[in-house]
């Protein structure tokens, strides 16, 4: 069973698990049961510098750079741990001294960094780890690194939790930008594909029978992806919080 969270401005999908497990909703989100002890997958290991040439640093401004920019955690199970490897730059002329660092929420936890310093044209590495909760969907979690009251450098750790099954994108997006403006939408449509690339069927789309794109389900054999429509008039404007697709398969 496949749950989709439904916004006013856009609607935010989940994962359930049909006969194995099972999903409920709350302040994260959709949260799908897992009784798997969470593996550790290691990233950013044998970095090379991602920075471009020399800059010139405007006076009072923070020389500093991130490699990477950003860490991408890609699609994790959830209840997974995720930790990656970065390192911060200085790209200046003179010593940065760091005075600490503070990570946005408790699923993220990374080494002490107040103390260090760094050397011209040196760098400082650390190690980040991301816990999943059983919340799905887009994550994004950062670290702050202050080196004095007002001067900070900030990196971004971006991941998507999803069960087996998985929703592209994430959301529906039930507006649209018209110029300066956001426009509501109605329709739509979205992909459903098994990450283990296992054929699956789609049952019911919300209690009735999904609407597929190029797939007859009485004549074509089970798939490892779906595109199905989807439309909000059939709620006559009373919105529930979800919006649920069922599956054949036992995990999703």
């Amino acid at each position: 069973m496949i749950v989709v969270s439904i916004r006013p401005i856009q609607l935010c999908l989940g994962v359930a698990v049909a006969a194995c497990g099972t999903l409920v909703s709350g302040c994260d989100g959709p949260v799908a049961s897992s009784d798997e002890t969470p593996a550790v997958k290691r990233m950013g290991l044998g970095l090379s510098p991602e920075r471009g040439p020399a800059k010139v640093i405007p006076p009072g401004a923070l020389a500093v750079e991130f490699e990477p920019r950003e860490m991408n955690f890609g699609v994790l199970t959830p209840g997974a741990a995720v930790q990656g490897t970065s390192r911060l730059w200085n790209v200046g002329t003179t010593p940065l001294t760091i005075t600490k660092s503070i990570t946005s929420c408790g699923c993220t936890s990374t080494e002490n960094l107040a103390g260090r310093v760094i050397p011209p044209g040196g760098y400082t590495e650390f190690t980040t780890e991301m816990h999943m909760k059983s919340g799905l969907g887009p994550k994004m979690e950062k670290i702050t690194v202050f080196f004095g009251p007002k001067q900070v450098a900030i990196q971004f750790y971006t991941a998507e939790v999803s069960l087996p099954v998985r929703l592209t994108p994430p959301y529906l997006a039930a507006s649209e930008r018209a110029g300066n403006r956001w426009v509501q939408t109605q329709t739509g449509e979205i992909k459903v594909s098994a990450q283990d690339g296992r054929p699956f069927r789609i049952i019911g789309a919300h209690g009735r029978p999904p609407v597929f794109v190029d797939f007859d389900p009485a004549t074509d054999q089970p798939r490892t992806q779906y595109t199905l429509r989807w439309d909000l008039a059939q709620f006559q404007g009373v919105m529930p919080w979800y919006w649920v697709v069922e599956t054949n398969r036992a995990d999703c």
